[in-house]
């Protein structure tokens, strides 16, 4: 049987990975996590989303601009372009 990842999920993991390390270099308490929030509100936009955020509060909302290029798994974006992101 074989194991061998494709490239697009392959990248996908190698994204995860890096987000999460990324993510655990910033420490907050519960519910003030306003620097993980700008962290992923970043991302999102990145990956062609409209974000609202909201002042004085981490939680925001991320609308998706449709973008015929890129290849979509259940709500998460994988291209390519993951790798020159890192």
């Amino acid at each position: 049987m074989n194991h061998t990842l494709s490239p697009q999920l392959a990248d996908l993991r190698e994204y995860a990975q890096h987000t999460r390390r990324e993510l655990h270099k910033i420490p907050e308490y519960s519910g003030q996590e306003f620097k993980t929030s700008q962290y992923c509100r970043s991302q999102m936009e990145d990956f062609g989303y409209r974000v609202t955020s909201y002042e004085g509060f981490t939680g925001f909302i991320a609308d998706k601009i449709s973008t015929p290029h890129c290849l979509w798994l259940p709500s998460v974006p994988i291209w390519m372009a993951l790798k020159w992101q890192i």
